[in-house]
């Protein structure tokens, strides 16, 4: 990496001006530099683009080292003149706000750019198996590919995008026919009860209410979307299923939507990519600036309608962890409640029970498996209350509370270990099949889907003159594919040497990826940045 750095300042004090693939390659092999525990990755895709830029600091990967149970992703567009799209992940800190923990730049959002983000998050976070739940927008359709390169964690959908989903959909889609304005009312407030059920009979209840709503008139076909769509899924999307994961109160991707609001006040459509990744790279270093001065600021946390023991606590962590651990202390305290739970105890476990609900609570350690212990890891009530009945001047168990949700807790790179590969350049490279299959109508559906989802970004940005133009190319093309012809008319794609080419999907059953070791880019597309620069040096440090 040193040598690329030394390269790139030759050419600069030459007095050579840097194309902007050039300038990309310094901004990655600088940031590599800036310390050991940074990491970053280039994909280069099946066309030569380049499909992938990932970078993750060693901030973000403390981040994941403390707070890995829940990861929240999103893509925004619209970043660079190049559309590349800006993929986020997001963890929780201690103070319950989002803190980025990789940033990937992708050519296009389809199964092979995520796979090849997820692989970078694999190789930068050795706890990257402790991600419990990874939550998505319901329009993200690269679902299968997280569950399989993060197996052991649960894929939910943020309840805002489920609710505005549906909302949309009876409302909008002339597919399932209108329905009279009360009855539209109905269903939304069933949707939303379906949504937020706390027990799967509150679920099954609501979800004959929608039945009804939905079969009125003998329609048939919303009924039928929602079963196949939506009730298969239902674990994905229902507040009963996920009550007993560790959640940390995250139902939405609020903190993703609230990091893009701000990151687009620096990022730009109109900014080239090395502009644009320079602009995230400063935005992301002010961030982590931030918040070492929110956890190195001297003095102690107090709040006057506090009890002496919950101030200890908020003097401890913070107002977000103290307000937490607050609803619980109300509780314990509540002679009324408290006289309503009996507890048997085992010896290293104790059975708490109140009413028909029965819950095991752990001695050591203060674990207990009800929900409230299990979605956000501190102390329950079950734990305090059995403190009280024993006579223990302090209720709250304070050694019970880890200290990754200390207030004044920097969180340091110092327990995590250094990346064998800080760096990585993949280039594409096609494998011959040993043997061919049949795809099914499924697989090549998707593809398709990816295809013109692609097609469609590429149009919007056309002026409308050129975009009635191809829309009736389009439309002469699928006549001919109704006649049974495939070969799309040379007039569809005349003067499309002016745009820029796209990747058709990246990688396949058949492909691999191999090291990196030449290559350069031109003005129409954008080529794999680093061996632009040095591609002696990537063979040195990419080849395993």
């Amino acid at each position: 990496m040193k040598d690329a750095h030394n390269l790139v300042a030759r050419l600069r004090s030459s007095g050579a001006q840097l194309s902007d693939d050039d300038a990309v390659a310094e901004t990655i092999v600088n940031f590599n530099l800036e310390s050991s525990m940074n990491v970053s990755s280039v994909h280069q895709s099946a066309r030569g683009n380049t499909g992938v830029i990932s970078i993750t600091s060693g901030h973000m990967r403390s981040i994941v080292d403390s707070f890995p149970e829940v990861l929240q992703m999103d893509c925004t567009h619209k970043t660079n003149k190049y559309n590349y799209q800006l993929l986020a992940m997001v963890a929780m800190d201690q103070f319950g706000h989002g803190q980025s923990v990789q940033y990937s730049l992708l050519e296009t959002n389809a199964d092979w750019h995520m796979a090849k983000c997820l692989d970078h998050f694999k190789r930068a976070n050795e706890h990257w198996r402790f991600v419990r739940i990874v939550i998505v927008d319901k329009d993200m359709r690269e679902v299968e590919v997280v569950r399989q390169m993060l197996p052991e964690a649960r894929v939910l959908y943020c309840h805002f995008h489920v609710i505005k989903w549906l909302h949309e959909t009876i409302r909008k889609s002339t597919k399932y026919g209108a329905y009279p304005a009360d009855v539209l009312i109905q269903m939304k407030h069933t949707i939303t009860n379906m949504t937020y059920a706390r027990t799967e009979a509150d679920y099954e209840t609501h979800r004959a209410e929608f039945k009804n709503l939905s079969l009125r008139e003998g329609r048939q076909e919303l009924w039928d979307y929602f079963e196949k769509n939506w009730n298969a899924e239902k674990k994905m999307w229902v507040m009963a299923y996920r009550i007993d994961l560790p959640h940390f109160k995250n139902h939405t991707n609020n903190r993703v939507e609230s990091l893009f609001s701000k990151v687009k006040q620096h990022v730009k459509g109109h900014l080239t990519m090395h502009s644009s990744l320079k602009a995230l790279l400063t935005f992301q270093l002010r961030k982590e600036e931030e918040y070492y001065a929110k956890v190195e600021m001297p003095g102690t946390l107090r709040d006057i309608t506090y009890s002496e023991e919950m101030n200890i606590v908020l003097g401890m962590t913070t107002r977000w962890v103290a307000a937490a651990i607050k609803t619980q202390y109300d509780v314990a305290v509540n002679p009324d409640t408290v006289e309503a739970y009996t507890f048997v105890d085992n010896g290293d476990v104790v059975t708490v029970r109140r009413g028909v609900h029965e819950y095991m609570l752990q001695k050591e350690g203060w674990e207990c498996d009800c929900e409230f212990a299990q979605m956000m890891k501190l102390p329950c009530r079950h734990a305090m209350i059995f403190k009280k009945r024993g006579g223990s001047p302090f209720v709250i168990p304070f050694a019970a509370i880890a200290p990754r949700w200390y207030g004044q807790s920097r969180l340091s790179t110092e327990g995590i270990s250094e990346v064998a590969k800080p760096f990585v350049a993949k280039i594409f490279e096609p494998d011959m099949p040993a043997t061919t299959r049949t795809q099914t109508e499924q697989e090549k559906y998707r593809r398709m889907q990816q295809a013109f989802g692609r097609i469609s970004g590429e149009l919007a940005l056309f002026n409308d003159e050129a975009f009635d133009t191809a829309m009736k190319q389009f439309d002469e093309w699928w006549h001919s594919l109704r006649q049974g012809h495939t070969t799309i008319d040379q007039t569809i794609h005349s003067g499309s040497g002016e745009r820029r080419d796209h990747d058709e999907g990246g990688g396949g059953a058949g492909c691999t990826d191999s090291s990196l070791s030449g290559g350069g880019g031109d003005s129409g597309g954008r080529r794999v940045v680093v061996p632009v620069v040095v591609p002696t040096v990537v063979v040195a440090v990419v080849r395993s």
